[in-house]
């Protein structure tokens, strides 16, 4: 039984007597440039479709409302939704007590117009 069991385990393929590990010359090339980028990418969809990508964009969105296509109106909502909050990631800080000041009169004159608005309702 013991000698089973050791046939067993040999490698099937007696040329190839390790599996994985390093090898010399696999993998990409240090520096090789054969990725794909994005630009390209979309330059390519641009000559091919006729159109910027922008527009391509727009009119399978219109094409997808059109179809009454839930699913794919929602992933285009997504995307452009993921593109507007990247877009606006940046934060302004304003000096607070100013800010304060200058709702405070919004406020009032806003109370004062719906006070006028009613005043002139209340007389008709």
């Amino acid at each position: 039984m013991g000698l089973k069991n050791k046939q067993q385990n040999k490698n099937p393929h007696p040329t190839n007597p390790n599996w994985g590990g390093v090898r010399a010359g696999a993998g990409r090339p240090k520096g090789s440039t054969h990725k794909i980028k994005i630009e390209d990418l979309i330059n390519s969809i641009e000559t091919l479709a006729g159109m910027s990508y922008a527009e391509r964009f727009s009119l399978n969105y219109m094409e997808a409302i059109g179809r009454e296509d839930w699913t794919k109106v929602e992933n285009y909502d997504r995307a452009l939704l993921n593109k507007i909050v990247a877009d606006k990631q940046e934060i302004v800080v304003e000096d607070i007590t100013d800010n304060i000041e200058i709702r405070r009169k919004l406020l009032i004159e806003a109370l004062d117009s719906i006070n006028t608005i009613n005043s002139k309702q209340d007389k008709e």
